[in-house]
């Protein structure tokens, strides 16, 4: 009933084009094929324009949905103020260099206790 007549319209668009069925099977075959491919592997826009540098190193909530943000980008830290409104920049806090200077009480820039 309706799959003879599919069959008809196929036969006869691959006639108007100058294709076999079964040519037009393996292009609709490769076409789905790749799909699929792509599907499965595409990247993402974002991982195709962004370095990943950007990370939330710790949060920590203030209650009545208020946040204090430790964000670090390529190798510099910054504290965020989140609150329901907006964000807010408080500080920068330096470098990774910088951070684990003043934790070493060797190091010559902590003043002594």
């Amino acid at each position: 009933m309706g799959y003879g007549n599919f069959l008809q319209k196929a036969e006869a668009f691959c006639a108007q084009y100058g294709l076999t069925l079964a040519q037009a099977v393996c292009i609709l075959s490769a076409i789905v094929g790749l799909v699929c491919f792509l599907r499965r592997f595409r990247l993402n826009r974002k991982s195709l324009f962004s370095s990943h540098e950007l990370k939330i190193v710790e949060s920590k909530s203030l209650g009545n949905r208020q946040f204090l943000l430790v964000v670090s980008y390529e190798s510099e830290k910054f504290l965020l103020g989140v609150y329901p409104n907006g964000m807010r920049f408080l500080s920068k806090l330096g470098t990774d260099k910088d951070i684990a200077s003043k934790a070493d009480p060797s190091s010559p820039n902590v003043p002594p206790l």
